[in-house]
Formats: structure tokens, sequence, C-alpha cells
């Protein structure tokens, strides 16, 4: 994971802000010319159900995209902010990757897991959060 030199970090609040600003006034924009003007031009090219179609398709997956993205940043902050109380009742062991900016809750109890170092309550976690997110996915958010 990519992070910010110390120049940008407050750069990138002031990027976002941008950001919102700028989707608040040109997505409606972009979406009125891409349903009602773009048709009208694609028409003598590609037919026009496929042009909606392919818009759609990649509109679903840029905003899968973003989901998931903000859902993995989530983690990533649930992980500094509350990583290391969750660590004292998964694991007798200290100074693992709970509370680590550069990892997820799933992979420092894939870590954990992987190693053996789970208490009884952390395996039955680790199972928790496999049933909700798929058999195997803190080992796998571990291993990459």
């Amino acid at each position: 994971m990519e992070t910010l030199n110390k120049d940008k970090r407050w750069t990138a609040f002031i990027m976002l802000i941008a950001a919102i600003l700028l989707a608040i006034i040109l997505i409606p924009i972009g979406l009125i010319y891409s349903f009602l003007i773009m048709p009208y031009f694609v028409r003598k090219k590609k037919n026009i159900v496929q042009y909606l179609k392919d818009l759609l398709y990649s509109i679903y997956v840029v905003i899968t995209d973003i989901c998931y993205k903000v859902a993995l940043y989530l983690d990533i902050l649930g992980n500094v902010l509350i990583g290391d109380f969750i660590e004292l009742f998964v694991t007798k062991e200290r100074d693992t990757l709970f509370g680590n900016r550069e990892h997820t809750i799933s992979q420092a109890l894939g870590y954990l897991q992987v190693n053996g170092l789970l208490t009884s309550f952390g395996c039955k976690f680790v199972k928790l959060i496999d049933s909700i997110f798929g058999k195997g996915h803190c080992k796998n958010a571990y291993l990459g």
C-alpha cells in the first residue's frame, strides 16, 4: 500500500474536498450528456443500446471499485484505532500486526492464525470473520 509523504498528507484533504465539489457539479452534467445527448451522436457509429449497456457497466465497475477501496481503508483505519484492543482478546502475543497502518484486521488475524498464535476466542473470532467474508478469508488476506 502506498503511503503519502509528509508534504502530500495535507494536500490529500484539499484534494478530497475539491473532488467532492467537482463531482457534485460535474457528475450531473456527465450523466445528462451520457444518457441524453451522446446517444444522438453514437447512433451513426454503433448500436445505442450497446452504448448504454457499456456505459452502465462502466459506471457499475467504478462504483464497486470505490466501495471496495473505501471498505479496505476503513478496515485499515479500524486496525489502527482498535487493533491493539482486539489483540488483547485474540492472542497472548504483543507487538503483532494489530495497530499497524499497513495491514487490515483480517491480515493481522491471518498472521496469528498461520503462526498458531490465536487464543480460543481468537479462533472463534476468525471463524466469525471467515463466515462473513468467505472461507479462509483471514488466512488469504495475510498470505496475499
